[in-house]
């Protein structure tokens, strides 16, 4: 033998385009014949497999374990039917002792479950029967399949190549090969496949010979009726109302309040308002918006009061007829019914009475939301102080007990 350093031929030889096409049919030649009609038809084509494939399916049957599960079959043949008459036996005390419906419906289910005992007790023996003869069938194929020839490996020894030897009954029988003194060939290599092509082929109509053999097991009858499942109650869902609408709320009309006019204060004769707080002078004023007073006999004097008080907002109305002096020049008092300083005669309401009249003069304005302006001041009229602009109780319209010094 030359040295061997170039390794497996495999790694330095790729397979040609023939070489893969050939493997690709034979690759799916293989996955038909797993199907089980293929089987049943007898069309498995056994030559899509190696001779080494077919010895490695055969050998690798666990034929010890085969007769083991065939004895156990056997075995259980004799103890259903042991079972099923010591029922019998059961069911035919207790009828002796038992009359009615209940009875009879007690004996036809015992009845039934010990024929189908006796049934399956049946079976056992036949699948028992049939292990047994599958066994055969294995141990002899086993025995005439024919040992690969392996050509090619001591061809590779020779070249220089590594050979790979597998383990269990494959790689035992290439090592034989490989230390004998025979050299096989190629010729002796295809007539041994073409024995284990054969071979197989028995064992495939033997196998499906014994399985027509085998029966099949039926359910075991229904003794008793087998309790209704019941359902949890189901709780519906709560109902919801629809959201009702609140009933329409009529309100009352709403009354408008009643319109108070406030009634013009009587006019006062002869009190005229006051000028101002620090002062004794009396400005005259008439009606607001009047161009003149209104002329008598002797002439006369054209004021009046606000209609609200000293600060009243409305036009003062007109005053009385009185002969005297000209108007304005002689003071008055602070008048106003309604106003803090009520219905009061003041000092000097009837100056210059008597004497000689004189045309009247326009009257000032009427009295707005400001004070009058007040009167130019007699010659020997003195300043006195105001006793009105004292603190005071508003709420109440009582004057104070000394009345103001106004005028001479």
């Amino acid at each position: 033998m030359s040295r061997r350093d170039k390794g497996y031929y495999s790694e330095e030889h790729k397979p040609t385009a023939r070489q893969i096409r050939r493997e690709k049919r034979l690759r799916a030649q293989r996955r038909r014949n797993l199907r089980e009609d293929a089987f049943d038809s007898g069309t498995i084509r056994w030559e899509a497999y190696t001779h080494q494939q077919m010895w490695d399916m055969v050998h690798a049957a666990d034929v010890p374990g085969m007769s083991v599960r065939s004895a156990q079959w056997q075995e259980l043949a004799p103890q259903l039917r042991d079972t099923s008459r010591s029922v019998q036996n059961i069911v035919g005390k207790l009828m002796s002792s038992w009359r009615g419906p209940s009875a009879e419906l007690a004996t036809q289910a015992a009845s039934a479950l010990t024929s189908w005992g006796e049934t399956v007790a049946d079976s056992s023996e036949r699948v028992a029967r049939g292990l047994e003869t599958y066994t055969t069938v294995l141990q002899e194929t086993k025995r005439r399949m024919p040992e690969p020839v392996h050509y090619w490996a001591e061809r590779r020894l020779r070249e220089g190549y590594d050979v790979k030897v597998p383990d269990g009954p494959q790689g035992a029988n290439l090592l034989d090969q490989l230390i004998d003194d025979h050299t096989p060939s190629k010729a002796e290599a295809r007539d041994a496949k073409a024995q284990a092509v054969a071979v197989m082929q028995v064992y495939e109509s033997e196998s499906r010979n014994t399985r027509s053999t085998l029966p099949v097991f039926d359910t075991a009858p229904e003794v008793a009726q087998p309790p209704t499942p019941v359902s949890p109650p189901v709780t519906p869902p709560p109902i919801t109302p629809p959201p009702v609408a609140p009933p329409p709320v009529t309100l009352p009309p709403v009354t408008p309040p009643p319109v108070v006019t406030p009634l013009p204060p009587e006019p006062v004769p002869g009190i005229r308002p006051p000028a101002n707080d620090d002062s004794t002078a009396v400005a005259a004023f008439g009606p607001t918006g009047a161009a003149h007073g209104t002329g008598g006999p002797h002439g006369t004097t054209a004021f009046g009061v606000p209609a609200g008080g000293v600060h009243g907002t409305t036009m003062g109305m007109p005053g009385g007829f009185a002969p005297g002096s000209p108007a304005g020049t002689g003071p008055g008092v602070p008048g106003g019914a309604t106003g803090v300083l009520g219905r009061q005669a003041g000092s000097g309401a009837v100056a210059g009475m008597g004497g000689r009249g004189s045309a009247a003069v326009p009257g000032a304005g009427g009295y707005g939301m400001m004070p009058p302006a007040a009167g130019a001041n007699g010659d020997e009229d003195r300043q006195h102080s105001n006793r009105y602009a004292e603190p005071m109780d508003f709420l109440d319209d009582i004057p104070p007990a000394a009345p103001p010094v106004l005028g001479e």
